[in-house]
């Protein structure tokens, strides 16, 4: 069996007459969750499926195919549930950071970032909502607001976790290298060098991008920024790796190399998050509205549709004045 990223090469029964190995590729069809549910032959033909519960144990469901019989998935591929490793011999999947039990619904040891998740058991796969959450490697990546409310513009950040090398044995013995958290949080944000209104709000000013290094808990409970006058109303978490946070911190960094100006409706503080919210998901979002006659990138919108991402979790809930549009949010009392 070769392995490839959509399935894999695997011998195949030669033609009538052949003496030579053949090889097919079978093709992997995935669900909304990444679970690879589906086995097709190059014709895409189905050969095989696999059904799981919510945190992966298989389940047989029959199935009748057109040709009348009834038949299970039986294929022998060990990436299965969230596209990960089953080991047959342990009865888990490697999730990288961990190992993912089925058959008692959590993780076999301890969360390495537990410590920052007080309400989540330290054992819990996706904080106990494996239908709409998947947890590809353990890391994290955060979108944070200041909500648009009470006369308040509101503000956006992207928070990346840092990583730091560390040595282990795998399943054999051999020694290897991997990526772990190190506690820390490096942070982007966006702000215009002078003072941004209802004159000018159409001008390009001169920009300042930020790159803060903070703990994960003065990122999310305290105001890093020094102009908000209080901790941040929401805070949403993305389920992320190594590679993946490696990605969000050069397109962050790329665009604040530019140093493009700011543009209160086309280059403001919630377009720089956007980049990082876009960088961690396949999904993409706008986070614009419309205001008057211009659609632009505000924090609200942003909160809004980042917390739909499949990898996304609520870790601060801003509450119902989330859903206020920019201009009420900005006049207040309203």
């Amino acid at each position: 069996m070769i392995h490839t990223d959509a399935g894999y090469y695997t011998i195949a029964t030669p033609p009538a007459g052949g003496t030579a190995p053949v090889f097919e590729h079978l093709w992997y069809l995935k669900d909304h969750l990444g679970n690879n549910r589906v086995l097709t032959d190059a014709g895409g033909s189905m050969v095989g499926w696999k059904d799981y519960d919510p945190f992966g144990e298989e389940i047989a469901i029959s199935v009748t195919n057109q040709s009348g019989l009834t038949i299970f998935g039986d294929y022998d591929s060990p990436y299965r549930y969230g596209g990960k490793e089953w080991n047959a011999t342990t009865l888990t999947y490697d999730f990288e950071a961990r190992y993912l039990s089925p058959s008692f619904h959590r993780f076999t040891t301890m969360d390495p970032l537990c410590e920052k998740y007080y309400h989540i058991s330290p054992y819990a796969y996706c904080a106990g909502n494996p239908v709409n959450l998947v947890d590809p490697s353990g890391k994290d990546s955060y979108l944070i607001i200041w909500r648009t409310d009470d006369g308040e513009v509101g503000h956006a950040a992207f928070a990346v976790e840092n990583y730091k090398q560390e040595k282990y044995k795998d399943k054999n013995g051999k020694e290897k290298t991997r990526y772990v958290p190190d506690g820390t949080v490096t942070i982007y944000d966006l702000w215009p060098q002078e003072s941004v209104g209802i004159n000018n709000f159409r001008d390009d000013v001169p920009a300042n991008y930020h790159k803060r290094l903070l703990s994960l808990h003065d990122a999310i409970e305290t105001d890093f920024t020094g102009n908000e006058n209080r901790k941040p109303e929401g805070v949403i978490q993305f389920k992320t790796s190594y590679e993946v946070d490696s990605i969000a911190k050069e397109n962050l960094s790329t665009i604040a190399k530019q140093n493009s100006n700011y543009n209160a409706l086309f280059n403001n503080c919630s377009d720089f998050a956007k980049i990082g919210v876009n960088s961690i998901s396949k999904e993409k979002v706008s986070g614009q509205e419309l205001l008057l006659i211009w659609r632009a990138t505000t924090p609200n919108a942003l909160f809004r549709e980042a917390a739909s991402l499949n990898n996304a979790s609520i870790v601060k809930d801003p509450g119902k004045n989330v859903n206020k549009r920019f201009l009420p949010g900005i006049i207040k009392g309203l």
